[in-house]
C-alpha cells in the first residue's frame, strides 16, 4: 500500500494545502504562456488540487500518480464537478516511462523531492515534453530533515543552483528558480515550523 492511500480522504482538508496549490497556480500562469491548446501533466498530482486551479487555462489534463487512493478521490472529484478535460493515469517513473513527446506543459508540486533521482526523472520529463514545451516545479528549499514524519528516503529540499544546473544539464533552457512562499506544519518533532518553497520554470530544448 502506497503511504499516500491513507491520508488521500482528508488531504483536501488542510488549508494550507489549497493555498500553496493557489500560489503555484499563479506563479506558472505568469511565467507560462498557457493555452487552451496545451496538453498538460501534472506528476504526482495527488487529489488534483493543483490542476482544479488550472483546468480552465490548459487544454487538456492528464493527472499522473502512484497513490491509487489519491487517484480514487481525485476521480470522484472529476465526477462530481463534471470536469471533462481530465484523466488520470497510474505512473510511476521511477520504474516506467512515460509518452513520448506528449505535452506542451508539465508540472509538480511538493513531489520532485519524494523521488530519489532526480536526474533520471528529469530527463523523462525531458522526453515527454515537445520541443520547446514547459517544464514547472515547485518544491522545497533545502531543510533540515525535520519535514517528513517518519522513514522518508527522498531528498531534504533542493539546493537551488545545484537544482538548476540540473536542470540545464539535462536538457532545459531558460531556467528561472525563485522563492514561491513559505509552508508551515507541524515538523518531524510535531512542532509548528516554517519552511521555503521556491518555483522553478524551464523550457525543453
Amino acid at each position: 500500500m502506497n503511504s499516500f492511500d491513507a491520508k488521500a480522504a482528508d488531504w483536501d482538508k488542510e488549508a494550507r494545502r489549497v493555498a500553496l496549490a493557489k500560489a503555484v497556480a499563479s506563479a506558472i500562469r505568469r511565467d507560462i504562456p498557457l493555452s487552451k491548446n496545451f496538453r498538460a501533466c501534472e506528476y504526482g498530482c495527488g487529489t488534483g488540487l493543483l490542476s482544479f486551479c488550472l483546468k480552465d487555462d490548459i487544454g487538456e489534463i492528464l493527472l499522473a500518480d502512484n497513490s491509487s487512493g489519491m487517484l480514487d478521490v481525485l476521480n470522484q472529484k472529476i465526477k462530481d464537478h463534471a470536469v471533462d478535460n481530465m484523466k488520470t493515469l497510474m505512473l510511476d517513473l521511477s520504474t516506467h516511462e512515460g509518452p513520448e513527446a506528449a505535452f506542451d506543459l508539465i508540472y509538480l508540486q511538493m513531489a520532485l523531492h519524494h523521488i530519489p533521482d532526480t536526474g533520471d526523472v528529469l530527463l523523462k520529463f525531458r522526453r515527454m515534453l515537445k520541443p520547446g514545451g514547459f517544464l514547472a516545479i515547485a518544491d522545497l528549499d533545502s531543510e533540515d530533515g525535520s519535514f517528513h514524519h517518519g522513514d522518508f528516503n527522498g531528498h531534504n529540499g533542493f539546493d537551488r543552483e545545484a537544482l538548476s544546473n540540473l536542470l540545464k544539464e539535462s536538457g532545459y533552457a531558460d531556467v528561472k528558480i525563485e522563492e514561491l512562499c513559505p509552508f508551515t506544519k507541524l515538523n518531524a518533532h510535531d512542532v509548528e515550523q516554517t519552511y521555503s518553497i521556491f518555483f522553478s520554470s524551464a523550457r525543453a530544448v
